[in-house]
């Protein structure tokens, strides 16, 4: 890894491992996202590229079901344009565990973008996300420690593994050397949303709001550890506990 390209470079995952890379003085990166402008339909090949994390596209469930046409041209048509402009590079892409319980057209692009990923590029690493959390994320937990009230949706019986972005991105730095193959970047934990709502609720002092559940959510979702050499370090609770 000497020359990297992040897609989604200014997202949640994206510009946390875009930091990690700098830190550590890692490889010569650089960056594409809609957010500063630029985007893979557009995009000016960058020479000598020699490895890609694509972290970029449409992520929600719920946009996905109203607007599956554009959930498609980002997740899908994306993909394709990414390996039709660095046919030479290996990709690691940021899959998703929806891609293996299809209930929504996310999971279906994830899944489809995958496929076509497999069949069409040089070298990849396909690495299943389950629910990543930390700095920037808009995901529950952090949605409720900085919200006023917690609104828990499906009355808070679905169950969900979470790992920290900054597990997440050493994951990715460690997927450069595995085989061609697809992980599941999981912490073998099944968390019941309730659990952490009550949590977060105890140390915040937030009141707590229990609704309907979302359309084309699953109900439980246990994420294994499938890769060969990482293990993720850090616990909901310390997280939860470190936040002010």
């Amino acid at each position: 890894m000497k020359k990297v390209l992040i897609t989604g470079s200014a997202g949640f995952i994206g510009g946390h491992l875009m930091s990690y890379i700098l830190e550590n003085n890692l490889a010569e990166v650089y960056g594409i996202d809609v957010l500063e402008g630029t985007n893979i339909f557009t995009h000016e090949p960058i020479p000598d590229i020699d490895t890609i994390f694509h972290l970029a596209g449409q992520t929600s469930v719920g946009a996905s079901i109203e607007n599956p046409f554009f959930d498609a041209t980002m997740n899908i048509m994306g993909t394709i344009q990414l390996l039709k402009l660095y046919p030479e590079a290996k990709i690691i892409f940021a899959g998703s565990v929806a891609s293996k319980d299809i209930k929504s057209p996310y999971g279906l692009s994830k899944k489809t973008a995958g496929d076509y990923i497999k069949l069409l590029a040089k070298d990849w690493t396909i690495c299943n996300f389950p629910n990543v959390y930390g700095k920037g994320s808009k995901g529950v937990i952090d949605t409720w420690l900085n919200a006023k009230e917690i609104v828990v949706n499906g009355w808070g019986v679905q169950t969900r593994t979470f790992v920290n972005v900054l597990d997440i991105c050493k994951a990715l730095i460690k997927a450069v050397d595995w085989d061609k193959a697809e992980y599941d970047l999981g912490s073998d934990i099944e968390t019941p949303i309730k659990d952490i709502a009550e949590a977060i609720s105890k140390k915040t002092g937030k009141p707590l709001n229990y609704v309907n559940e979302k359309k084309g959510e699953i109900l439980n979702s246990l994420v294994f550890n499938t890769t060969p050499n990482w293990i993720p370090e850090i616990k909901i609770e310390e997280y939860i506990n470190e936040k002010k």
